[in-house]
């Protein structure tokens, strides 16, 4: 529910590589610290591609795994943090 004139937008992402999103090419090593780095990173990229300020950011799974990561690293772009059966 948005309360009417209030003006909001919810989008439904993939980690790169997962559901319908592309898979580009692995960069990481097999240090988990890179590989979650490289995760993080492309949600700030795509954070900043859209010109989003703060958001509420619900996960699911090992995606709640990347999201803690993210909130850790950039916590000024976090306004809630809602995980659903982190992994």
């Amino acid at each position: 529910y948005l309360a009417r004139g209030h003006k909001s937008q919810i989008y439904a992402c993939d980690w790169l590589g997962v559901g319908l999103s592309s898979r580009p090419p692995w960069t990481s090593s097999d240090n988990p610290r890179q590989a979650e780095g490289m995760f993080v990173e492309s949600m700030e990229e795509w954070r900043r591609t859209l010109g989003i300020d703060k958001m509420h950011l619900v996960a699911h799974s090992l995606s709640a795994f990347f999201a803690v990561g993210y909130a850790e690293k950039y916590p000024q772009h976090i306004a809630s943090l809602n995980l659903a059966s982190p992994a």
